[in-house]
């Protein structure tokens, strides 16, 4: 599975889910995004449910003539085509980065920055205590709050690659209903 400055599988082998068109309220998702099926041909971003990661980004206007004729590695998929989605087994690590001030609706503007909730109900930030239950809303990590399942635990706190961002290495899990 291709990472990221701000997706990185640190431990754990990747399985394919499917290639999968992604769906939803916005047109582009960074790899790293989490998704769910909702059918056998279109996913959307992870809210209560979970079956795996973006291996490729999602934009609007898909791979440039320039990077598909140059031979660029991992080129983004088109918003509506389909794209590779991948799944971890529990126990897997993954380091996850993500900026300042980032609320659960907002639509990713530049590549990988949004894998995160930073603001708001379930904010995730430098403070953030180890073993915390995380889970997520519209395809980001945020704090499991009461009735969420649990898809992670936050095992500690990284040093950021970008300077003010929030970096955290998680552990994956499955199967529990956080319940106080």
């Amino acid at each position: 599975m291709n990472g990221t400055d701000f997706f990185q599988v640190r431990y754990g082998t990747a399985v394919l889910i499917g290639e999968l068109a992604p769906s939803g309220t916005a047109q582009a998702w960074p790899i790293g995004t989490a998704m769910q099926k909702t059918d056998d041909e279109v996913c959307v971003p992870a809210d209560g449910n979970f079956d795996g990661f973006l291996a490729k980004e999602v934009t609007a206007a898909g791979p440039t003539f320039e990077k598909m004729t140059l031979g660029y590695p991992n080129n983004p998929a088109k918003y509506g085509d389909k794209a590779t989605l991948k799944a971890l087994p529990d126990g897997s690590l993954i380091e996850v980065e993500g900026e300042p001030t980032i609320i659960v609706t907002a639509t990713p503007t530049t590549y990988g920055t949004h894998l995160l909730v930073t603001s708001g109900t379930g904010a995730i930030s430098g403070t953030t205590a180890q073993d915390t239950r995380l889970s997520f809303k519209n395809g980001r990590w945020y704090e499991a709050q009461v009735g969420d399942f649990v898809f992670g635990v936050l095992r500690r706190q990284l040093t950021p690659k970008t300077a003010l961002n929030i970096r955290i290495e998680i552990e994956l899990r499955r199967g529990e209903l956080k319940l106080t």
